[in-house]
């Protein structure tokens, strides 16, 4: 049985749902405000994060910072929406092709034309590079800015509302009610009462979840557990006779009073490129299923694999998703009909976001096609 302290290891592991923001925007801009950015036709979330919050998995944060938004899937054209880190008055950064890309041919490398103005800079491999308007054509000036911060792959939002598969074995507390009376569902700054061992004290903090769908491993159907769904943070205030008092200090979806509470200790980062796991090497697991059943928008996935910690999987460990390839029969009339195996088609690359015992949670970097429970995943690396 795990005790308390399970999600320290955990690793933990988009999202309050798995990339929302897949309904895009369907009418035409207005101009901006200043520190703030209009949505415009066929905009997401996912697709903001991606190019201002540095991953499209960070898009919880987005919508964190925009509590006017009640439904991430929901943004309209002519919204104004705050961009965390990004100072008022700050220009959008250019569309793919305007002021970026690699060196045009006049530069002397035989590279292919951007179509940029002589003294216009633009951006090659983390470096400002400005083309002189004097002679000799072609010279440029290269100025370096130094290393840019390493950027996790996904925040630590994103990755605790990926949520995580895990079975009825987890020693966990209980909500017993709250100051208020008659409530039932709490949000930020709303007090809780704890029931605990006693152990609690100020400052601690503690994480909320509750289970949803069983998972079902695909080929033996024996039951890895439910998809655990991470409510929300609770910070400890004080203790209040046999219980802890705690205050909800992040929400994440409503905080209720059945759900389960366990100490909360932060999940691990992963950074690009993560280390090879030599005690991985060659083994696979199923996917067992989706968050959220968004098998159809396949860059925007949420997956948990029917293989974890007892297996060496370790958080950052990237995966390849493959289906079958399929049977084939062959029969041209003169000879006895053939059948063949055809091999396994790469459909897709997948990142463990965090670790239980014989489950992991991942999100899918790319995919060629829509994943479905059943797919296999291989670590080749």
């Amino acid at each position: 049985m795990l005790g308390y302290r399970f999600f320290a290891g955990l690793v933990l592991g988009l999202f309050v749902f798995a990339a929302p923001a897949a309904l895009m925007a369907e009418e035409l801009a207005v101009p901006g405000k200043d520190g703030g950015y209009t949505v415009k036709k066929g905009d997401t979330l996912w697709g903001l994060s991606g190019e201002y919050l540095d991953a499209p998995v960070n898009w919880p944060d987005l919508w964190k910072a925009n509590p006017q938004l009640k439904d991430p899937d929901l943004i309209y054209p002519g919204e104004t929406l705050n961009i965390p880190g990004r100072a008022a008055g700050e220009p959008a950064a250019p569309p793919p092709g305007e002021g970026q890309g690699v060196r045009d041919a006049s530069a002397g490398d035989g590279g292919a034309s951007t179509g940029m103005k002589k003294d216009e800079p633009f951006v090659e491999m983390g470096k400002t590079i400005f083309r002189l308007p004097e002679k000799p054509e072609g010279q440029v000036i290269v100025i370096d800015g130094g290393p840019k911060e390493r950027q996790p792959l996904a925040s630590v939002t994103s990755i605790l509302t990926a949520g995580f598969v895990a079975g009825n074995d987890i020693k966990t507390m209980a909500i017993a009610g709250s100051p208020q009376i008659d409530r039932h569902m709490f949000t930020l700054t709303e007090e809780v009462y704890i029931a605990d061992d006693g152990s609690l004290k100020p400052g601690d903090r503690l994480m909320t979840f509750r289970p949803g769908a069983v998972v079902f491993e695909p080929g033996s159907g024996r039951s890895l557990g439910h998809i655990m769904i991470v409510s929300g943070l609770l910070d400890v205030k004080s203790r209040k006779g046999d219980y802890a008092l705690a205050e909800v200090s992040s929400a994440f979806t409503d905080v209720r009073i059945s759900d389960r509470v366990v100490p909360y200790a932060d999940p691990q980062l992963i950074y690009e490129p993560a280390p090879s796991n030599p005690g991985l090497r060659g083994k696979w697991g199923y996917v067992a299923a989706l968050k959220d059943n968004r098998g159809m928008n396949p860059q925007e996935g949420i997956i948990y694999l029917g293989i974890g910690s007892k297996e060496g999987v370790r958080s950052g460990d990237s995966f390849e998703v493959r289906r079958s390839g399929g049977r084939s029969t062959t029969d041209d009339g003169y000879y006895d009909s053939r059948k063949y195996v055809l091999p396994d088609v790469k459909v897709g690359d997948a990142v463990v976001l965090s670790v239980q015992p014989d489950t992991s949670t991942a999100v899918l970097v790319y995919a060629s096609e829509p994943v479905r429970p059943g797919y296999r995943v291989y670590y080749e690396k």
